[in-house]
């Protein structure tokens, strides 16, 4: 007796993907009158790719929101992982904030192929879209200092303003230590050191007042801000609160005997004349 049957698949055996002609309805077969009729199912292994979203050391992002996005497929077929509804999403939102991420590179790992075209892999591999942690930066843009006086004898002139003089850092670096990243590179390890790079001018930039110091005191230290200038602010990640990425330093307010100093010697002002330098800020690494 010769009879058509169907052959349909209901589940894959583990660690093997569904093969689709057996979908659905189904494939039919026409078993002869023989005693042994043999029917092949192809089986194809199934194939895992781990999307992360990472620092250069693989330490993932995972405090941003971003998970791991795990993709599952038949070996050696081709896909495309920006099109990945999840991926595309964090794509996206790590777009949106490039203030805070700087995207690196993209590396497939094992895997054949680029973040387009990758081969679906027979067991499971990581792939990696690599980021930066960015630090910013933002500091009161005026440093003023009380009026001073044509006098014969050296004067220091403390800062005045009705408005704190503040220096906000935001900082996404890792905050995680690895092998490649440790004390003095983590999130909340600050130092910035700041100098005089603009001489004080007048207005008209006919007079420069020549001969000062300009000086920042803290805890009864001084630091020079000609020149080279030096470190004002040195600050250690806090092992309570890692995550912390916004930070505010108060360097002077009115109420303060430390802070900001302007020395100035005699002779060297102009009366009813007004003086403008600039200071510059920068970022140092090191502990």
């Amino acid at each position: 007796v010769v009879t058509d049957y169907q052959i349909v698949q209901t589940k894959a055996p583990n660690g093997y993907a569904a093969n689709s002609e057996f979908l659905g309805n189904g494939k039919s077969f026409t078993m002869s009158a023989s005693n042994t009729n043999n029917v092949e199912v192809p089986l194809l292994k199934e194939g895992t790719i781990n999307v992360h979203f990472a620092y250069e050391d693989d330490t993932d992002l995972t405090e941003t929101g971003v998970q791991t996005i795990k993709i599952t497929g038949t070996e050696d077929t081709v896909i495309d992982i920006t099109k990945n509804a999840e991926v595309k999403k964090i794509l996206e939102n790590l777009n949106v904030t490039q203030a805070d991420y700087k995207f690196i590179k993209f590396d497939a790992g094992q895997v054949s192929g680029t973040e387009t075209n990758l081969t679906m892999p027979r067991t499971v591999e990581d792939v990696y879209y690599y980021y930066e942690g960015l630090v910013s930066m933002d500091v009161s843009k005026q440093l003023s200092f009380e009026r001073g006086y044509i006098l014969p004898f050296q004067q220091t002139l403390a800062y005045q303003n009705t408005e704190p003089f503040l220096l906000t850092v935001r900082d996404n670096r890792q905050f995680l230590a690895s092998q490649t990243n440790g004390s003095g590179t983590l999130r909340g390890d600050i130092r910035i050191r700041a100098y005089l790079s603009k001489e004080f001018r007048t207005r008209s930039n006919s007079s420069v007042l020549k001969n000062i110091e300009l000086k920042y005191q803290q805890n009864k230290n001084t630091v020079l801000l000609n020149g080279e200038g030096g470190e004002i602010i040195q600050n250690s990640q806090n092992g309570d609160n890692a995550q912390q990425k916004d930070f505010q330093f108060i360097l002077d307010d009115d109420s303060s005997d430390e802070g900001f100093k302007l020395v100035v010697e005699p002779g060297q002002a102009i009366a009813n004349d007004a003086y403008y330098g600039e200071v510059t800020w920068e970022f140092e690494w090191g502990p």
